[in-house]
């Protein structure tokens, strides 16, 4: 679901998710994930567009409105990112948030809120969402202190302009 997410308007492919999935390492099969986008469809978390492609339903795309406040989630998201030394995976943040409180029922579901978060104030996340924990290690879905700092920036800039 992070994925659906982070590509935003334009959307993501079936195929597409399958490769991202392979590259990172993950054992899902075409199968797996078509049944995923079923479910999800079902659901009315994401839709199909005529292209193919599919979205998230709900991807707010308004700023922030009078009197917003920066969310909790962000705030705690970016702090264990700065903790982790800058960036995090999004499997590791979602257990340093779930330890926190549990919000969330896995890590895609952590991920695509803290992407529309990010969304609902016009951050977006560099390299589609993959960041590089170790130089060692091949690039997963996670977050930057950076960007999530720009999102808590952003909250706290629409809050006082309001």
């Amino acid at each position: 679901m992070e994925i659906v997410e982070g590509a935003g308007a334009s959307g993501t492919t079936h195929s597409t998710l399958v490769r991202q999935l392979d590259e990172e390492k993950h054992l899902v099969t075409g199968s797996q994930i078509r049944s995923w986008l079923t479910q999800w469809m079902h659901e009315g978390v994401i839709h199909q567009l005529h292209d193919g492609s599919y979205v998230r339903a709900t991807t707010p795309s308004a700023p922030a409105g009078p009197g917003s406040t920066v969310p909790v989630a962000l705030v705690r998201a970016r702090d264990a990112a700065l903790e982790a030394g800058g960036m995090i995976s999004s499997q590791k943040l979602f257990t340093v948030l779930q330890h926190q409180s549990p919000l969330y029922r896995d890590a895609s579901h952590m991920a695509g809120h803290l992407v529309s978060l990010l969304g609902k104030v016009g951050v977006q996340r560099p390299d589609r969402g993959q960041v590089r924990i170790h130089a060692d290690q091949p690039r997963v879905l996670g977050f930057t202190a950076t960007t999530l700092d720009q999102g808590v920036s952003a909250y706290k800039a629409a809050a006082t302009t309001s």
